[in-house]
């Protein structure tokens, strides 16, 4: 029996609705419960001995960056919380490279995200971070579930640092926003 046969002609639309916000409703739940076990899957190390081999073998290792923009590795954690079109992002660095906690970067954003927060533990890669302090003014943030990645830009549109993490977190969306280092 078709929709015709069972509601009248002014309810046409509102079993439509119905409908459509039903099916809407299972996708969200199914891709929410399917994003979690994909999350812990993926923070899982996985060492089958492959890199090993292909590490003995010069043709097939990366080269070696040796020059002044190689990027310097520093530990991060931090927080971030969404209120769908409006959000807020923490980056505190636990090691300035002197055996010092560093700063912390302190933002706000739009875009459009799930509700909800994250917190998060990575890597943030920049070539001088006394230049990243001084200049950043802004950031773009890209949330999938348990990765976050968070990219710190000049004024002139210039990247000075990313973040790379795993998140303990529900947030899937991007956006970005202005932002200092305190």
């Amino acid at each position: 029996m078709t929709i015709e046969g069972r509601c009248s002609k002014g309810n046409k639309m509102k079993a439509v609705r119905k409908t459509v916000s039903k099916s809407i409703a299972a996708t969200v739940a199914v891709a929410t419960v399917a994003a979690i076990p994909a999350g812990v899957v993926n923070a899982a190390v996985l060492d089958s001995g492959v890199d090993i081999m292909l590490s003995k073998n010069p043709a097939l290792r990366a080269p070696e960056l040796k020059n002044s923009d190689s990027e310097q590795q520093y530990p991060v954690h931090g927080f971030a919380a969404s209120f769908i079109f409006y959000q807020t992002v923490s980056i505190l660095i636990d090691d300035d490279g002197r055996g010092r906690a560093g700063r912390t970067f302190e933002g706000e954003a739009g875009g459009i995200t799930t509700p909800g927060a994250a917190g998060f533990v990575g890597v943030l890669f920049t070539s001088d971070l006394e230049r990243l302090y001084r200049e950043t003014v802004s950031f773009e943030y890209n949330a999938v579930g348990p990765y976050l990645n968070i990219n710190l830009f000049a004024g002139d549109g210039s990247l000075l640092g990313h973040v790379q993490s795993g998140a303990i977190s529900i947030l899937v969306g991007i956006g970005g926003g202005n932002g200092t280092w305190l």
